[in-house]
């Protein structure tokens, strides 16, 4: 759970600094980690914020 807690967070932050959509901030996170799996509940999660 450490490392998906670690790309949720850098996914919420990458959206907050930058003024992203949630999709780009999620695309922006898969090029810094390439084997970064966001699943579909995360998805879900993250719209929220």
């Amino acid at each position: 759970m450490g490392f998906t807690r670690s790309s949720v967070i850098g996914i919420l932050v990458i959206k907050n600094i930058l003024s992203l959509p949630l999709e780009e901030a999620i695309n922006t996170m898969k090029t810094i980690n390439k084997d970064m799996v966001i699943h579909s509940y995360l998805r879900d999660f993250l719209k929220k914020f």
